[in-house]
């Protein structure tokens, strides 16, 4: 049996709650006897994803704890929830490493961006997160989303890089089977999408300062869809400082989300920084060509399907935002690009691989215990 961790797929997480329901929903359709004991807490908000099927599902045991994903308290709790459960592995979406769980445990550390930039965290945040980082090294595996991801991790962490493993997140094959709807608030005429939040390593005050470039006769409105920390100001106020417009839908349900991909002339992720880029992804899947940064993990995941530009030059973005938006034909060819880039992207990718690694962590588990192997002989992922 492998414990699955699905309390991350709940309102608080934009990303990983996206990554915790899509994987589990993919593993349960790969073929086999594994069964899966989910782990819940039902005073969760969650808004977003339909669970009844997983709950229903012949191949799920549903076991519900009133343990919070980010309590402190919940690392104990879901220790000795695991060795009431006694699986042969657990698996976590996200990197806490719960005290105690007596299996083997398999956990996501999708980046260390707050690692490598000091200043994102206050000190008082920063010591408990790297803390929690560290303590997620002493898992049997652990997962992460890019190449990029993974020699950040393997540098900046005490961990053997052998027991880091590269997983793409995919995209689901269910993207899209939402009736598209049209945002309220959002004007008339083409518009060029953002698609995430508002965090300084989003770099949105380059679009802001390329708009400004643009000025009264920017071929494309610039529109971005993602929820905003308060503590950050969001592309619109961003824009307005520049001497430019922007417009903020702000979160946005699946439907408008499918419609704006759709609809868009072109996506833009200015990031200077990510772990991997799953609205990117998704871009690519709708064929909407994509213009990003020219940083590692884009060039990893979107070589030969995106246009690469410059993090810190505002006059390059609206160069190539002007450029693109007055040429149908090369928008067609990059277009083309990103769908065949996402056809090799998929969940049902990610959940195979993710199984791979349940398999060899359960397998090790058993050995360590002077047993027959669980799950037959470890079956190793390659990082590519």
């Amino acid at each position: 049996m492998i414990a699955y961790d699905l309390r991350y797929a709940c309102d608080h997480f934009v990303g990983i709650a996206t990554y915790a329901y899509d994987v589990l929903d993919a593993l349960l359709q790969v073929p086999g006897d594994q069964h899966y004991a989910v782990l819940w807490d039902p005073r969760q908000p969650h808004t977003r994803f339909d669970f009844s099927r997983l709950r229903s599902h012949p191949l799920v045991t549903w076991t519900e704890r009133p343990y919070a994903p980010l309590s402190p308290l919940s690392l104990a709790q879901v220790g000795v929830w695991l060795r009431s459960l006694a699986p042969a592995v657990y698996f976590s979406p996200f990197h806490l490493l719960p005290f105690r769980p007596d299996c083997p445990c398999v956990v996501t550390v999708h980046d260390v961006r707050s690692l490598r930039f000091a200043t994102e965290l206050s000190p008082w945040r920063r010591v408990p997160y790297r803390w929690s980082l560290v303590r997620a090294t002493r898992a049997r595996l652990l997962v992460t989303d890019s190449d990029f991801s993974r020699r950040e991790v393997t540098e900046l962490l005490p961990v053997d890089s052998a027991r880091v493993r590269t997983v793409y997140p995919g995209v689901h094959s269910g993207l899209g089977r939402a009736a598209p709807r049209r945002p309220t608030g959002l004007p008339e005429g083409g518009f060029a999408l953002v698609v995430g939040d508002n965090r300084p390593h989003k770099n949105l005050v380059v679009l802001a300062e390329a708009w400004a470039r643009l000025g009264v006769d920017a071929p494309l409105q610039l529109v971005s869809a993602g929820p905003a920390h308060p503590r950050h100001p969001d592309l619109a106020a961003l824009a307005r400082a520049a001497g430019a417009c922007a417009v903020c839908l702000g979160r946005v349900p699946e439907a408008e989300l499918v419609w704006l991909y759709r609809n868009a002339t072109l996506v833009l992720f200015p990031s200077v920084y990510e772990g991997f880029g799953l609205p990117l992804v998704e871009a690519f899947a709708h064929g909407v060509p994509a213009v990003v940064s020219d940083i590692q993990v884009f060039r990893e995941i979107g070589a030969g399907a995106a246009c690469f530009v410059a993090p810190d030059s505002a006059e390059t973005w609206a160069g190539e935002v002007r450029r693109l938006a007055g040429d149908r034909e090369a928008r067609a060819r990059l277009g083309a690009a990103g769908r065949a880039r996402a056809a090799e992207m998929t969940c049902d990718r990610t959940a195979k691989g993710v199984l791979a690694l349940l398999r060899e962590a359960a397998a090790g588990g058993a050995r360590d215990r002077g047993l027959s192997g669980a799950y037959g002989r470890s079956v190793h992922v390659t990082t590519g």
